[in-house]
């Protein structure tokens, strides 16, 4: 399995012309394998939104019209392709299923996975989406071996659903798509809560602020019991926001959290930092931070080794 390799992932506006947005999207396969791609993945309902006015049709087969052309394409350059979503049409049934498909170097199908979860919901402002009316499941979680380790695939609202992402991952899964055309109102709201094991507490929730979380978590100084939280004189910083006001922060980390930090021990310690290097639960590195040898941080190495 291949541990180092360029992905390529491809942006596009998609329009309501197949045909014009496969030319598109082969375009881009190409300046994407010309640049050592070994791997391009396209977003959700790549090829088509609305009804078609050119070539291809609306829902298809798998293989079908746009399958075979970035089949095509696969081959061309020896590069997987995953190919965001399609409509796929379902013998007897008037809805079409909202599928991806994996092709590998050969131009071959090796995976096809459904979207699981219809987005059927009541907005605040009594808009209803009812995604079931007009598409149709699937029912399989899939993940496919490949020479760039295992893959996992989901589409859009299954985002929303960590459960999946977590029977991903016991299964081996170790890249996870998600293509999403999301639209802007979900009747969602999104936060973050992170510990400071690493330490990637910071780092998480400014990633969780990109991607568009509504609320984050922090603590001040980044207390918090065992390796505590994102600081949050530090996420401040990041969001400068002039309505959050640093002084009366650092007031009170200068005041009231650091005179404590040594009595509590609480806080990121080298402890946290080996039980998540070792993917252990950090409630080992809490019982020794609160011995007597605390600072006796090889032994809990050692003694992590054969726990």
């Amino acid at each position: 399995m291949k541990r180092k390799y360029l992905l390529g992932i491809i942006q596009l506006d998609t329009q309501n012309d197949k045909g014009r947005n496969l030319e598109k999207i082969c375009s881009f396969i190409d300046e994407a394998a010309a640049r050592g791609a070994k791997i391009v993945a396209l977003p959700e309902v790549m090829n088509l939104i609305g009804d078609n006015v050119g070539a291809g049709g609306g829902a298809e087969t798998i293989p079908g019209y746009s399958t075979e052309i970035l089949a095509a394409k696969a081959m061309e350059h020896g590069i997987y392709v995953h190919c965001g979503s399609l409509r796929e049409e379902i013998p007897g049934d008037a809805r079409a299923s909202p599928t991806t498909v994996m092709l590998d170097p050969q131009g071959q199908v090796i995976a096809t996975y459904r979207k699981l979860h219809t987005f059927d919901v009541t907005l605040p402002d009594g808009t209803i989406a009812n995604e079931s009316a007009r598409i149709r499941p699937g029912k399989d979680i899939v993940t496919v071996d490949s020479e760039l380790g295992r893959l996992g695939f989901s589409i859009c609202y299954d985002i929303r659903f960590p459960e999946l992402y977590r029977l991903l991952a016991l299964q081996g899964a170790r890249i996870i798509f998600a293509p999403a055309n999301f639209t802007m109102p979900t009747g969602k709201e999104i936060g973050i809560h992170t510990h400071n094991n690493l330490p990637l507490a910071f780092a998480n929730t400014i990633e969780a602020i990109v991607l568009g979380a509504n609320y984050v978590d922090a603590s001040i100084g980044g207390l918090g019991r065992g390796a505590g939280n994102c600081p949050m004189e530090l996420a401040l910083s990041f969001l400068h926001n002039p309505k959050f006001q640093m002084r009366p922060i650092l007031d009170a980390l200068q005041n009231h959290v650091e005179p404590r930090r040594e009595a509590l021990r609480w806080g990121f310690a080298i402890p946290y930092m080996l039980t998540g290097y070792l993917n252990q639960h950090p409630k080992a590195a809490m019982a020794f931070m609160e011995g007597d040898n605390f600072r006796d941080i090889v032994k809990f190495y050692d003694q992590s080794l054969d726990a």
